[in-house]
């Protein structure tokens, strides 16, 4: 679904494949994160600029869908392509 004619290349963006990879996995704990995360460091009594904040706890969503991608999803998908 890329257009081969286009001047950028996002076909060959690793990143950007990547990050399509763990999308299921970004889209479902992203709120949980931001909520959680709010909490936590308003518990712990941590001020950071927003900026900061939101780096940081996008960092820690990141980290959460890869794992979910390599530990969850991954094993959903090979375990679907026996069947087709």
């Amino acid at each position: 679904m890329v257009n081969t004619s286009t001047i950028l290349k996002l076909s060959k963006q690793k990143a950007l494949i990547f990050t399509g990879k763990i999308s299921y996995g970004l889209y479902c704990f992203h709120g949980i994160v931001i909520s959680f995360g709010a909490l936590v460091l308003k518990k712990l009594n941590i001020v950071l600029p927003s900026f900061i904040n939101a780096i940081l706890l996008l960092i820690i969503t990141f980290i959460l869908a890869i794992i979910s991608y390599n530990y969850i999803e991954k094993p959903f998908i090979k375990l679907k392509n026996k069947f087709v």
